[in-house]
């Protein structure tokens, strides 16, 4: 059988791959990270269901996005909030994961917060949504669900996966929530998704948008929805710089056409500076423009170049940019200031059979990339999400040693900080 892959955009239309045996419950994984890198890893959690998204609470314990596969796989799943806790800070969870929120929409890819306002980002076919909860007292207790808003993806190849927060500029008490919707094709775009519950609107393909969230206390309501981005294919991956204020965006490239798991077009980085953000909407070429994975070379003269191209690197494909997180300041000494980029990498492979899944490292005072997990390491299968503290970068593998259609828990979840 020929190893198939798929950046996490398609996942969900190959439910028939064969499965593949687990991780048992005492080899617990551990991060291979590159030779050299003057950082240090622990395996913080790991037999978790699929996790996706994580936020940092206020007290220093994580919040992650899961999905329990009571129906047997990652695809036919019901979602899950769990709490994550070190007390000691021995870089690895005290206790098994406290469930705050349950029977959510399964498949879960993304979380954000804002306040005690929790957003969670669904792809289960035919049940695409976000789910807008209330958390609990400093996300401990009962998650009480305030509304949704529902997608209607018919045809398309693509969801919406990435998701971010930010205080409104004009408001602060108000919150700004940002979400992809997916081109319609591998390489073409032109559709619109009916949404409903909280936002009855019809929203263009290719795109990422803003709403604005009004808390009412025991409800919430929904502004207009607002363009901020065209021209992305897949843009999975987003967040606002601490600092500055300005929007990145991972965008992933066109699959091949005569070999759907070779890359056509190369995976993006770009950014919206903090100024632009809700002004004109930003075009960034796609369909269009794009540079050709196998020779960089650029097509097309249209939209905003990317930051990054995402070219082979060291043997690394680099395939199926999933997450982004932006430098702790404890680890300006050792690497720098920039922004880490995580991979799905193929579909449903593991370890080195999996060549393009790395952890990656952008400069972004030089733009230089480096590679921070490789693809030969031994336990990783699909890092598709991180969040940094103030001192530690934590990175999320949907799924190591597994399969996405298996009920065995294969995910882990690992904490990364700077070498003393």
């Amino acid at each position: 059988m020929k190893a198939t892959r798929t950046r996490l955009s398609g996942i969900i239309l190959l439910l028939g791959l064969m499965l593949a045996p687990h991780v048992s419950a005492q080899d617990v994984p551990q991060l291979t990270l590159q030779e050299g890198v003057p950082l240090n890893a622990t395996t913080f959690a790991t037999e978790l269901n699929f996790p996706a998204g994580m936020v940092v609470l206020p007290d220093g314990s994580l919040l992650v996005g899961t999905s329990n596969p009571t129906g047997g796989s990652y695809f036919s799943s019901t979602g899950e909030l769990v709490r994550l806790v070190d007390e000691n800070g021995d870089g690895v969870a005290d206790a098994e994961p406290a469930v705050v929120a349950s029977d959510l929409a399964g498949a879960v890819t993304a979380v954000a917060v804002a306040n005690d306002l929790v957003f969670v980002t669904s792809v289960a076919s035919g049940d695409e949504r976000i789910q807008i909860l209330r958390g609990g007292g400093e996300g401990r207790g009962t998650y009480e669900l305030l509304g949704e808003i529902v997608f209607s993806f018919q045809g398309f190849a693509h969801q919406s996966y990435g998701l971010a927060t930010h205080p409104a500029p004009d408001d602060p008490a108000l919150t700004e929530l940002f979400f992809n919707i997916g081109a319609r094709g591998n390489d073409s775009a032109g559709g619109a998704v009916q949404t409903g519950g909280l936002l009855d609107d019809r929203l263009l393909d290719a795109s990422i948008y803003m709403v604005t969230v009004v808390d009412l206390g025991s409800t919430v309501s929904l502004g207009n929805p607002v363009q901020i981005a065209s021209g992305l294919r897949n843009a999975m991956g987003f967040g606002f710089h601490p600092e500055t204020g300005d929007f990145w965006i991972t965008d992933n490239g066109i699959d091949g056409f005569e070999d759907v798991w070779a890359a056509y077009s190369a995976d993006e980085l770009n950014v919206i500076p903090a100024g632009q953000i809700g002004g004109d909407v930003e075009d960034f070429g796609f369909p269009g423009t794009y540079t050709l994975y196998d020779t960089g070379e650029v097509v097309g003269n249209s939209g905003i170049p990317p930051v990054v191209a995402f070219l082979p690197l060291n043997g690394s494909e680099n395939e199926g940019a999933a997450s982004l997180a932006f430098t702790p300041a404890s680890f300006q000494q050792s690497i720098g200031s920039g922004v880490f980029v995580g991979f799905h990498g193929q579909y449903d492979l593991s370890g080195p059979e999996n060549e393009e899944n790395p952890l990656l490292f952008v400069d972004l005072e030089t733009y230089a990339v480096s590679t921070i997990v490789p693809v030969t390491a031994p336990a990783v299968g699909h890092l598709d999400s991180i969040v940094t503290s103030d001192n530690a970068v934590y990175v999320a593998d949907l799924c190591a040693g597994s399969s996405l259609a298996n009920a065995a828990p294969c995910g882990s979840i690992y904490r990364i900080t700077a070498a003393a």
